[in-house]
């Protein structure tokens, strides 16, 4: 028997591939005429329907460039070596499977046609290098953030209407019972890393912020009158002086507009990291450099009336360490914010507080003058 060629297992992998979408959009049809969707289901579901569209379309995108880029590879012509051809004959040649009857049987197909696709891609050789490509691509991270976009909305939605959210979920502090939504997979990764270093770890960096505030109050108040400009604490606490109030009055509808801007980011990742799926992240979880037992010791709610000018910057320094720290023991925040939607929401907020503090700067030295007018 001649040997296969990559050309021939690839597009039975392909072929693979849509034979088990096909099984799916079956078995959803099945499992809905077992359990209609409630009103308030239906309502969340087309609450993202512009959402799930794009996806739909991102994903034919990724696929296509997994092909583009597995017809270009150097391997997409080879002859496999007999050993390789022999293993990989009885998965070509194999049949595609009937439609199911039932629920039960049609679950049973997609799980036998989902091992004869894990077993075409490795014969497809170029398969694996490709589809990681497409998966850090542009359209990759695309589809990351929309998924987790989707995620967060059907969440949402199901909790206005006071629905339990089937998304899976880490485990939620004091609330050692299993929960029987989640995944085993994810159980075992929680029980590895609490999700209360994730809670930790929000907190901190909500800590830190009020603590750089803070900070820039007190640098401000010590170098009244100098050359030296502080701004920052405008940004969330009142006017020390009249240069202060100048320029807050100036900026205030700015000023509201970066606060809102964070605080979109914020509530995003508070949000995301209690919905998000860390089951893919397993060679993250494996090598996870965390220190559970010294970060669950850790102080992170930071008493703001220590700080002193003198002290302030070493204390925040400190304090972004710990944060740093509690990040690696959070893979679900790395995901999160390696999300298409939070990398928006975070470039905003950066540049616009960013352009905000330059112009106040600018405003104090115009101040000056103001304020002599007034004097």
């Amino acid at each position: 028997m001649p040997r296969l060629k990559s050309i021939e297992t690839c597009h039975r992998y392909w072929e693979c591939l849509e034979e088990k979408h096909t099984h799916e959009q079956l078995c959803d049809k099945m499992k809905i005429k077992i359990e209609p969707r409630k009103g308030d289901a239906k309502q969340c579901l087309e609450a993202v329907r512009e959402e799930t569209t794009k996806l739909g379309r991102m994903a034919e995108a990724k696929r296509n460039l997994e092909v583009k880029c597995v017809q270009k590879s150097s391997l997409y012509n080879k002859t496999l070596n007999e050993q390789k051809s022999r293993y990989c004959q009885t998965y070509v040649n194999s049949d595609r499977l009937a439609a199911a009857r039932n629920l039960t049987e049609c679950n049973l197909n997609v799980a036998k046609i989902d091992n004869r696709c894990i077993a075409l891609r490795i014969c497809c050789e170029p398969a694996i290098r490709c589809e990681q490509s497409s998966q850090h691509s542009e359209v990759g991270r695309t589809i990351e953030g929309l998924n987790g976009e989707i995620e967060i909305k059907l969440a949402d939605c199901r909790e206005r209407k006071g629905g339990e959210s089937k998304i899976n979920r880490p485990s939620r502090k004091n609330d050692k019972s299993p929960n029987i939504n989640e995944n085993p997979a994810q159980q075992s990764v929680t029980q590895k890393i609490p999700f209360v270093l994730c809670e930790k770890y929000l907190e901190c960096q909500r800590s830190l912020i009020a603590m750089r505030s803070t900070c820039s109050r007190l640098q401000a108040e010590v170098n009244a009158g100098s050359d030296t400009i502080w701004t920052e604490h405008l940004l969330e606490q009142q006017p020390i002086d009249g240069r202060d109030a100048f320029c807050r009055s100036r900026f205030s509808l700015w000023i509201d507009e970066v606060r809102r801007k964070k605080e979109s980011a914020v509530q995003y990742m508070k949000k995301c990291v209690n919905v998000v799926d860390i089951t893919k992240e397993l060679l993250k979880i494996e090598q996870n450099p965390c220190d559970i037992e010294t970060m669950m010791s850790v102080r992170v709610n930071y008493k703001i009336d220590l700080l002193k000018a003198e002290n302030c910057k070493e204390e925040i320094l400190k304090q972004r360490s710990n944060c740093l720290q509690l990040r690696d023991c959070c893979i679900q925040a790395d995901v999160c914010e390696r999300s298409a939607l939070y990398g928006v929401l975070a470039d905003e907020y950066l540049i616009a507080r960013s352009e905000l503090l330059d112009s106040l700067k600018a405003c104090y030295f115009q101040s000056n003058n103001h304020l002599n007018k007034l004097l």
